[in-house]
Parts: structure tokens; C-alpha cells; sequence
């Protein structure tokens, strides 16, 4: 007994084929658009950690801006990939160090003393690495949100954190 009822027809495998044409790549691009906002949802997590891990150096190193700098630059430094040998440690830091800037700004008093409310702003640019998807993110960010951009790949990633010494 043949099923006739399931053949399909010359014609109606040629409109199949073209549907996939057609909403394949804009299901590739939907797939990999989503994975790159949550990579960037991760990112601005990382960022907003960074601020608060700077803002706590900034508190048990009684005001002291170094340590507080390179506490923001050695979080920062978990978004460029992972570093599974030291001299790639390194690596990573100084990387951190281009694409990662450390803003202090106390409210009155220099130097900072106890009791003055500092604000630590850390902005971080970050990499959109997957393809297609990243540029097209990072081009709508141009439109909604001109400004200086550092690369055309990366995104500005900013995030602020207020402690009192």
C-alpha cells in the first residue's frame, strides 16, 4: 500500500526549499543575537562588580587610588578570555588596562579622608565577538548612543558605585 497523501509534489518542494531559504538566515541571526545580548548582560554584571570591587579597595586601602585601580583592571581582565598560564595573566591585565578606565571622584575633600562619599565609575569597552550579530548591536549602539566609540567591534560598557570612607 503506497501513501500517496504524504508525496510531495515537485512544486511543493520548491516552496518548501524557499521558505528555508528565507527564514533561515533570519533565524541565524536571531540565534546569534541573543547570544551575544547575553554576553553582554554578562559583561555589564562583570562591569558593575568591577565598580564594586574598586570601591571596597578604595575603602580598606583608607582612600589609596592604586589599589582600587587595579582592583577594577584585575575583574575587567575575566571579560578578555580566559588566561590558563601566567605570562597570558599578564596579558590579560595589561589588557585590561587599554580597554578599561577608572574614574575616582570625591565629593569635596582632597585627600580623601574618613567620611567623604566617593563615587567610582568604571567603563569597560567591551567586545562583541560573535559575528554578524556583534556589528549589527554595535552599530545600533552608534545610532542610539553616538559618542567616542574606541573600536568599531567594542561597546562601551559604564557602570558607578558611591561609598562613603
Amino acid at each position: 500500500m503506497r501513501l500517496d497523501a504524504f508525496r510531495l509534489s515537485r512544486d511543493a518542494r520548491g516552496q518548501a526549499l524557499t521558505e528555508l531559504v528565507l527564514v533561515a538566515p533570519l533565524t541565524i541571526l536571531i540565534i546569534l543575537g541573543v547570544i551575544q545580548m547575553a554576553l553582554l548582560f554578562n559583561a555589564r554584571s562583570v562591569v558593575a562588580y568591577a565598580a564594586y570591587g574598586a570601591a571596597r579597595a578604595l575603602h580598606v586601602h583608607q582612600g589609596r587610588l592604586e589599589p582600587s585601580r587595579e582592583a577594577a583592571y584585575r575583574i575587567c581582565a575575566g571579560l578578555l578570555g580566559p588566561a590558563r598560564r601566567p605570562d597570558q595573566r599578564i596579558g590579560r591585565l595589561a589588557e585590561a588596562r587599554l580597554y578599561t578606565d577608572v574614574q575616582i571622584q570625591a565629593e569635596g575633600r582632597q585627600p580623601l579622608r574618613r567620611g567623604t562619599a566617593v563615587r567610582v565609575q568604571v567603563l569597560h569597552h567591551f567586545r562583541l565577538g560573535i559575528p554578524i550579530a556583534g556589528p549589527l548591536i554595535a552599530g545600533l549602539g552608534r545610532v542610539v548612543a553616538p559618542g567616542r566609540w574606541l573600536h568599531p567591534s567594542r561597546i562601551p560598557i559604564r557602570a558607578s558605585y558611591l561609598v562613603r570612607l
